[in-house]
């Protein structure tokens, strides 16, 4: 008799979890999952309080040698394993040339050959100088930034804002940087 109780609870128990595990499927297959393409709102560039506004580094990544001479320079940061990054730098959000001078990007990755993969995957990011900066200890160190995306704004190599996006689109919405007149090193 015990034997039949206990082996009704099971069968009430096994019947009770398939069932669980179905409304569970559909109500997953109801959910979205933002992964497969779902469109990101375009929300306008936000201030990134951590960044050290007026850092200046005594050292920048030879590929990033011609930031510190200009007037006005911008410098995207990727993480390598960003989601938004991969979807911003695959192009799918619009052109970084949309920045006005083109960008330099700084790609923060674990190893330099998750950098490298990330390039390789994203063609258009080696149309830009581009530095890797394993552990993201360069940007950090310098300016506090662990965040990615971000857009950083230099003036003469002088860290005047910085930014996390979420698409390349809005970088158009920037504010303006402010470039002293007559600013010269």
């Amino acid at each position: 008799m015990l034997q039949l109780i206990l082996g009704t609870v099971v069968f009430a128990l096994a019947a009770a979890a398939i069932g669980m595990f179905a409304m569970v499927g559909q109500l997953t297959s109801q959910v979205h999952d933002p992964a497969a393409g779902a469109p990101v709102p375009d929300v306008p560039p936000r201030p990134l309080p951590e960044a050290r506004l007026g850092a200046e580094p005594d050292q920048w990544p030879p590929e990033l040698a011609d930031v510190p001479q200009q007037p006005l320079a911008h410098v995207v940061v990727f993480g390598a394993t960003c989601h938004s990054c991969h979807r911003i730098a695959s192009g799918a959000t619009g052109s970084l040339d949309i920045l006005t001078p083109r960008p330099a990007i700084v790609i923060s990755c674990a190893t330099t050959q998750r950098g490298a993969q990330f390039v390789e995957g994203h063609p258009a990011v080696a149309s830009y100088p581009y530095a890797l900066d394993v552990g993201g200890e360069w940007l950090r160190a310098n300016f506090g930034v662990g965040t990615s995306p971000t857009i950083l704004v230099f003036t003469h190599g002088r860290l005047r804002s910085a930014y996390t996006f979420t698409s390349a689109s809005t970088l158009a919405d920037l504010p303006a940087a402010e470039v002293p007149q007559g600013a010269g090193r």
